[in-house]
Order: C-alpha cells, then structure tokens, then sequence
C-alpha cells in the first residue's frame, strides 16, 4: 500500500474514553488492504511515527467505514488534532476485523493490538538500525 494522503476530521471520541484515543482520517476512496487491525506508519507534521490502528466497518460501534490510528509513541499529539493532514503506510497486519459484545472487550483486545504492535515495531527497529 502507498502512503494514504488525507487529514484528521472529529470522530466520536470512544477511544479517548477508554484510554486509546484515536486520530481519525477522513476516507476519499476505499484502501487497497483488507479490513483489519494494523501496524502503521504515520507521517504528521513532517515526522514519521508508529501506530497501530484499524481498517473496515467498525461492527461493535456504528457499522461506518474508517481508518483510525492510535499514536504509538506521540500521545501528546493525539489531544484535539482535528483537520491536519496526515499520510499512513499499513506496515503489519494484526488480525481481521471482529465485533465486541462490550465496551470492556474491545478494550482489553485494544491493550492486546497494542502490545502486539509496540513488539513488531521493537523487532523492525531493531532490524533496521
């Protein structure tokens, strides 16, 4: 997958309230990947950082297409970032999409997708340097 150029638009604000708080991109065209959980690459504010994040129809919460990214290592970053321009590479896939009973669920799989991707993300670097 190239670079998928876009800018942040307000999302619901969910993953903020369960302590992952998301940037969400405003979607002009369907990815060439499929729906899933990812690692990614983000370029904002012309720096490069790690994310992990989620592609498809978000089943649990409101059946809407999207691509959103949890900051890996910038969490001050995430704080109101609305309308910036932002460009995301899909590095690793997780897993595929799923649906959450709860709330509790899909936060705990998140702590889970988290720790799966700060682990590729350790591997990666430490391949690479």
């Amino acid at each position: 997958m190239e670079y998928y150029k876009s800018h942040t638009i307000i999302g619901n604000k969910l993953g903020r309230q369960i302590g992952t708080p998301t940037l969400n991109l405003r979607l002009h065209k369907p990815l060439n990947i499929e729906f899933g959980v990812y690692v990614f690459e983000v370029l904002l504010f012309s720096k490069h950082y790690f994310a992990v994040g989620t592609y498809g129809i978000r089943d649990s919460i409101d059946s809407k297409l999207t691509l959103e990214v949890h900051l890996l290592d910038a969490k001050f970053l995430q704080n109101e970032l609305y309308y910036v321009k932002i460009e995301v590479h899909a590095l690793h896939f997780l897993r595929p999409m799923k649906k959450f009973d709860n709330l509790e669920s899909l936060k705990k799989q998140l702590e889970c997708d988290k720790q799966l991707a700060l682990k590729y993300v350790k591997n990666l670097t430490k391949t690479t340097s």
